[in-house]
């Protein structure tokens, strides 16, 4: 049983923590910006993610008003091996949600893009459709620290459908893939 005060605090915690679908983010910003310290990087913000949530809650700890009395009592249920039925039971229904999810929204999605970042025909990435949509609307991103790099701007466009279709996005984009493709073909020559 919590108390509605330790209900603010865990609230105001939950969006520093880093969760697996972070991982790719983290992953894309490091390889593109800190190239030769992608490890280092992406340890440093799971790191500075729980201690920013740590330092919060000891701000609101300190801040909201300790009013209310918790009782304490400890009940703990009995413990049992979980079956394989029991754990299909409780995983198959996310596994199909996911799976129709991505097996319509993110696949058509990503479809349309690579179409619009591909035409008109023969065009780049930087004179394709999807590059003048995103340059007629960067200015209304300014403010919020994009400038005027549409690069940026236009995985916005397809992200919001899915934060999975921004990643795949923002890599096509960036050509990231690539570059690291011809970083280890250059290794091996």
């Amino acid at each position: 049983m919590s108390t509605f005060r330790e209900r603010v605090i865990l609230t105001l915690m939950i969006p520093f923590m880093s969760c697996s679908a972070r991982f790719p983010i983290y992953v894309l910003f490091a390889s593109l910006f800190f190239a030769k310290y992608k490890a280092l990087i992406i340890v440093s913000l799971y790191i500075l993610g729980i201690a920013v949530a740590f330092f919060v809650a000891f701000i609101a700890n300190k801040i909201l008003p300790k009013n209310e009395v918790k009782p304490f009592f400890l009940e703990l249920p009995t413990y049992h091996i979980p079956t394989m039925k029991a754990i299909w039971n409780l995983m198959w229904p996310n596994i199909k949600d996911f799976l129709v999810r991505a097996g319509t929204l993110i696949v058509f999605a990503s479809v349309i893009l690579w179409g619009v970042m591909n035409l008109p025909p023969h065009s780049t990435p930087k004179t394709s459709y999807l590059a003048k949509i995103s340059k007629e609307i960067t200015p209304i991103f300014k403010p919020l620290g994009f400038g005027e790099h549409w690069e940026v701007v236009a995985p916005l466009i397809p992200g919001t459908l899915a934060k999975e279709i921004l990643i795949s996005s923002m890599g096509t984009i960036y050509g990231v893939e690539l570059n690291s493709a011809k970083q280890k073909i250059q290794l091996k020559l």
